[in-house]
């Protein structure tokens, strides 16, 4: 009896492992951020005259949350005539759930005076940092948010919102979000020593009665960003002064 080298069975122990990878995935990292988005929603039900007690976000939070990319509505077609008119968030979205400590973001040009932003603000998880450009929010500006206690954890997460009119918008048009020009970045940091950012793969747009950009993870529509991966967060003196107070507290 010839005795059997151990080699015959490496293909059967490779396909084991290869099954085995099928039916046991490799845990998702939160903090491995490629291919995020970012989305402009309009949550249609979400029609107040006034700031409901708890604050927009917490509220669009706890009744108007979408749970899936393509439940995003990216299109307006009327406005109240009093009140804060409509509302819409900046939603950082990926496949799976994540975890960040800062975003960054702008708007791309668009017609000034035709979109009357009447009030907007961050929705952070905790405290936070929040760096505007001066003319922030208008067109070719930006804004950069760093969260300072608790950092923003899940899946279709509003970073920000808006609420707004457009009584003078005469032709349909869009407004898109873009790069911060004070960096030229638009994207998101992990909570890694030292940080990571990551350029988001779309950028979406919100319609005057017209459909907006839609950006759904992977990348597949809207306004594409090549992904080099992870690179060093920038501006070091911005994002290491939020590292330093996200690790300071307890």
């Amino acid at each position: 009896m010839r005795s059997v080298s151990a080699w015959c069975w490496l293909p059967w122990a490779l396909a084991a492992l290869a099954l085995s990878a099928l039916r046991f995935p490799v845990a998702a990292d939160p903090t491995q951020l490629g291919d995020g988005v970012l989305i402009l929603h309009n949550p249609v039900q979400q029609d107040f005259s006034i700031e409901p007690p708890e604050g927009w976000c917490q509220n669009y939070r706890d009744r108007f949350a979408i749970t899936s990319c393509e439940q995003q509505v990216n299109r307006i077609d009327s406005f109240p005539y009093d009140g804060c008119g409509k509302t819409w968030f900046v939603l950082a979205a990926w496949d799976e759930p994540k975890e960040f400590v800062a975003v960054e973001f702008g708007f791309a040009p668009y017609p000034a005076g035709e979109w009357e932003i009447l009030e907007w603000g961050p929705c952070f998880p905790g405290e936070g940092i929040e760096q505007r450009t001066p003319a922030w929010p208008g067109p070719n500006q930006g804004v950069r948010l760093g969260a300072t206690s608790l950092p923003w954890t899940g899946n279709l997460v509003p970073v920000y919102w808006f609420c707004g009119v457009g009584y003078y918008i005469e032709d349909p048009h869009l407004l898109p979000l873009g790069p911060n020009p004070a960096s030229g970045f638009a994207g998101f940091t992990n909570t890694l020593d030292p940080p990571q950012s990551w350029d988001a793969a779309c950028l979406g747009a919100i319609g005057w009665r017209t459909d907006g950009v839609l950006c759904c993870p992977p990348n597949t529509q809207g306004i594409e960003e090549e992904d080099s991966g992870p690179k060093p967060a920038t501006p070091p003196s911005t994002w290491s002064m939020i590292k330093a107070i996200y690790r300071s507290d307890p």
